[in-house]
């Protein structure tokens, strides 16, 4: 009887379906076709792009969605799974322009924030007729379909009859930065004009960083005349030397050095020594290389402590000093300047550390991370760090971001 049992078990898992562990592999909705004119493409990464697709006319084939309407747009998803192992195969077989006819299924959605159709597309597009087949002239202009034509909501015209600039309020930001709305009925000014979208990008930047330097009552200075944040190494490297007087005898201790920028800028560039104390691995980047390509230097797995300075990979703390540990002892005697860029938990911990072996220091805070855990705002954060002396001073770094520097010379 178990015997029987055990069989009649058996027989009913063996005729149950394979299950996937990828959750893409099995829609829900019934797999189906479409066939329409691609009209717009968005990449978003090597593994998720999007498409709106004007539909031909085509049968019902009984899915609770209804007919594909002739004329109606939809938004093809195009996520890497099973059933669509490259996005970047599919962007290659299709182009603006062409009718496709792609299998999948159409997604199902409660959401009333958008007024179209999204379909998952789950094999490489076919193409039913290319655009250039046809013998017209010209690439195929992109359409945007997904919000309300500009011309409903073109600028106001001027009194001399022309349309004016519209104001920065007033573009839509969906719209400006991506070329397409996904709000129905959208009240703000949707243009194509280049030069209008350069103008709303220049002014968000400007924006941003007027934003960022008022956290902390920074100096209102014109984001061009400022460096990038990928330059903000190379400012505060250069705002070391400045303010310490830096030279081949001096040494930096570089605590939360992450890959190792500003090491790079002081020992390779500036021929200042200087070791950086960060658990993670340093890494050159492009422009790094180049650098010593250039010059001839070898650029193995573990970059040349003469060239690149010193590490050592453990975590920094107040009492890092205070170790038997030969390598802490060495550089306890020979460091002339504590520095952090961005060091995030370390911040505090590099200024209680100086403080207490009054070195001079120097620190660039970016995340509030109080040792005592306390919950405070960025302001409040830089407030704390500078009570703790009154011989701490604040400056500046001409850089992007975060650049609020506090330092005592001693």
């Amino acid at each position: 009887m178990v015997e029987v049992m055990a069989q009649a078990h058996r027989g009913w898992f063996e005729a149950q379906p394979a299950m996937s562990d990828a959750a893409d592999a099995i829609p829900l909705e019934a797999e189906e076709s479409v066939t329409g004119q691609l009209v717009k493409v968005r990449t978003l990464s090597a593994k998720l792009a999007f498409a709106d697709l004007v539909l031909s006319a085509q049968p019902h084939n009984g899915t609770t969605d209804g007919p594909a309407a002739d004329g109606e747009t939809i938004e093809l998803v195009l996520k890497q799974s099973p059933a669509l192992p490259s996005v970047k195969d599919a962007l290659k077989a299709m182009k603006l322009g062409d009718i496709l006819r792609i299998a999948g299924y159409f997604e199902r959605s409660d959401s009333t924030a958008r007024d179209h159709r999204t379909f998952r597309c789950c094999g490489l597009p076919v193409v039913v007729e290319a655009w250039d087949a046809r013998g017209l002239r010209g690439p195929f202009e992109p359409v945007f379909t997904m919000c309300l034509p500009c011309s409903e909501k073109a600028p106001p015209p001027s009194a001399s009859g022309t349309a004016t600039m519209p104001l920065h309020e007033d573009l839509c930001k969906h719209y400006t930065s991506e070329g397409r709305c996904p709000i129905p009925r959208c009240p703000r000014v949707h243009t194509d004009d280049p030069a209008v979208r350069r103008g709303w990008l220049a002014e968000k930047r400007r924006r941003a960083a007027e934003a960022e330097r008022a956290v902390v009552g920074g100096p209102s200075r014109c984001i061009e005349d400022t460096a990038s944040r990928a330059q903000r190494a190379g400012a505060f490297a250069a705002f070391l030397c400045e303010t310490f007087d830096l030279t081949s005898e001096s040494t930096v201790l570089d605590v939360a050095g992450g890959r190792g920028d500003l090491c790079f800028e002081l020992s390779a560039l500036r021929g200042i020594p200087c070791v950086s104390v960060d658990p993670r691995g340093r890494k050159l980047n492009r422009r790094q290389r180049r650098f010593l390509k250039e010059r001839q230097t070898d650029v193995p797995e573990g970059p040349r402590g003469d060239l690149w300075g010193g590490h050592v990979r453990t975590l920094f703390h107040a009492d890092f000093f205070h170790s038997n540990d030969a390598a802490k002892s060495e550089l306890r005697n020979r460091v002339t300047v504590l520095a952090g860029l961005h060091p995030d938990e370390a911040t505090e911990h590099i200024v209680d550390c100086a403080l207490e072996r009054r070195i001079p220091f120097a620190v660039v805070p970016c995340c509030v991370f109080p040792r005592d855990g306390r919950s405070m705002s960025f302001q409040e954060w830089c407030d704390h760090l500078e009570a703790k002396d009154g011989m701490i001073r604040r400056e500046y770094l001409d850089c992007r971001g975060k650049n609020l520097v506090l330092y005592c010379t001693f």
